[in-house]
């Protein structure tokens, strides 16, 4: 197979194809809602997931502050609305009012959840690296919660608008179309 150069600058979109979450954070009476599409298991034991959050957001100084936050899977029918999340700033517009996203109490966290989510993880900030543009928070899951007909041990991906949206940069996106077991490991022959 021949291979063509990637440029650098997007050579992180061949890693592509996490869900696209949305970050909820709040302090006090200000609470905000970001997209972001780097978001990542890190460890099993304790569990631990990584998110990389743009320094300018007001996600971002709030998150700095308070330490905790909430991670809230977006389906297909959601996607508008979440883009809309990453256009705006939560310093100057209700991101929750402008969307209709609604907000559910969280049962670790004071970050709201966002009920339209598909699947939660509520998450306490235990170290933050500062990466050019981006920090890295890296938090402990506190708690998860998932629609119970969408996620046995894995996502389900029966109704098409229900299923994960996937972020594989800039303005694409895709959703899975089939989900299987992997056949028996065997030695290379």
């Amino acid at each position: 197979m021949a291979k063509a150069e990637v440029p650098l600058n997007i050579a992180h979109r061949l890693l592509a194809g996490n869900p696209l979450v949305l970050l909820s954070v709040s302090l006090g009476e200000l609470v905000d809602i970001t997209t972001v599409p780097w978001c990542s298991p890190l460890s099993l034991t304790p569990p631990q997931v990584g998110v990389s959050v743009f320094t300018y957001h007001f996600a971002h100084d709030l998150l700095t502050r308070v330490e905790e936050f909430a991670i809230n899977v977006v389906p297909r029918d959601w996607l508008r609305q979440a883009r809309f999340c990453a256009t705006v700033s939560g310093r100057e517009v209700d991101k929750f009012k402008q969307t209709g996203f609604t907000m559910e109490e969280a049962k670790e966290v004071a970050a709201p959840l966002v009920a339209e989510g598909i699947g939660h993880l509520e998450c306490g900030v235990v170290g933050q690296h500062s990466l050019g543009d981006h920090t890295l928070f890296v938090a402990q899951v506190l708690a998860a919660s998932a629609e119970k007909d969408l996620f046995d041990t894995a996502w389900q991906v029966k109704e098409r608008d229900l299923r994960p949206v996937m972020h594989l940069g800039k303005d694409y996106f895709a959703v899975w179309e089939d989900r299987f077991e992997a056949l028996p490991a065997e030695p290379p022959s």
